[in-house]
Parts: structure tokens; C-alpha cells; sequence
């Protein structure tokens, strides 16, 4: 979802919605999670989930020095936006990589390096890892190089993950005048407020 109006968020809180994913991106793009809107939606009681996705959508992206670059980005965006320590920040596999797990493990050695690189720079403060993907893809990377939260989409998945944080189920509902996409999760998805 990209940038949430105050009065959609004001409904989405009336419509029981209990956190937003946002994403975050290269620098200036439009997509970005920016604090004042991480305030407004805080401000109305709802948890924020923050996905880095810029154009994840073939095996040639998936390299690890783009792991390491775009864990870089997500960590200064974070910090712009006052993202707590100790919160997630998932990396997205936005189509069917499943015959291209080779290629999504590099990417995710470099997120991975480059996350344990900002801790050790940082006093060991540091976001947790998470993957976003179908089945394939969260089963193959869970627990590889710090990935410890998983948010599966129903797409390219024939079964849900059994230790999902976040699960895509529902694509394009309409929601307060906007459309969504429904996720679920037993509770524990990495989010946090400001």
C-alpha cells in the first residue's frame, strides 16, 4: 500500500484493522513510509509492518550485492522514520522464485551482512529480518542469515507456511475507498508505533 490519508486510517481503525504494511524504498521514492504518516497511523491505535520493495520481480535482481544495498536503504529509511530497534523490516520476492531459491539466498547473505554490519556499528542494536514470498520461498530462506520473521502470500503458495508471522489472503479488497490486500497473523509480526 503506498501513503495512507489521515481519514483512511482514522476508517481502517474503525474497521478493526489492528496494523498497515508500508514499504520502503529507494530514497525520494513516492512509495516511502515517512514519519508524519507512521505518526498518524500510530497515533490511531494501529501497529506499522514495513516491507523494502523496489522491483523484486525476476532472479536477475536477487544478487547479493543488491541484498546488501537494498539492506542499507531499509536501515536508513528506518531510521528517518523512527523505526524502534528490535522491530522487523521484510524484504520482499514479489513473484514465483521458486525455481530461483539460488539467487534469493544470495540476496538475503547480503541483507543479512549488511544488517549484522549495522549492528556491530551500532552497539548491536539492529531490525530484525523478514521475508516476504510464497511458500518456496519462506520455507527455503526462514532462518538463513538472521531471517526470522516470514509473511506469506497466498500467491504462488498451494499451502500455508506453518510458522508465518503475516499471511497475504485475500488480494484488491476494497477498504475504506482504497484497495488492500487481508493479512492475518497469530501476533507476533515484527511491528511497531511511533
Amino acid at each position: 500500500m503506498y501513503a495512507v490519508p489521515a481519514n483512511t486510517v482514522s476508517c481502517f481503525a474503525q474497521n478493526g484493522i489492528k496494523f498497515i504494511c508500508r514499504y520502503y524504498a529507494t530514497s525520494n521514492n513516492t512509495k516511502n513510509l515517512t514519519q508524519s504518516e507512521a505518526k498518524t497511523i500510530s497515533s490511531n491505535g494501529i501497529d506499522i509492518v514495513t516491507v523494502y520493495e523496489t522491483n523484486p520481480i525476476n532472479a536477475s535482481y536477487f544478487t547479493y550485492n543488491q541484498g546488501y544495498n537494498d539492506c542499507l536503504d531499509a536501515v536508513s529509511r528506518a531510521g528517518e522514520v523512527g523505526q524502534p530497534y528490535n522491530s522487523a523490516i521484510y524484504f520482499a520476492v514479489d513473484y514465483d522464485a521458486s525455481n530461483d531459491l539460488p539467487n534469493i539466498n544470495n540476496y538475503f547473505h547480503g541483507v543479512g551482512d549488511a544488517m549484522q554490519q549495522y549492528a556491530k556499528m551500532n552497539g548491536g542494536n539492529k531490525w530484525y529480518i523478514g521475508v516476504y514470498g510464497g511458500y518456496a520461498v519462506v520455507n527455503y530462506i526462514k532462518g538463513k542469515w538472521g531471517v526470522s520473521y516470514v509473511w506469506q502470500t497466498s500467491s504462488w503458495s498451494n499451502d500455508a507456511y506453518p510458522g508465518y508471522n503475516i499471511y497475504q489472503y485475500a488480494h484488491n479488497v476494497n477498504l475504506c475507498g482504497v484497495n488492500i490486500d487481508k493479512n492475518t497473523s497469530p501476533g507476533n509480526y515484527g511491528g511497531f508505533r511511533i
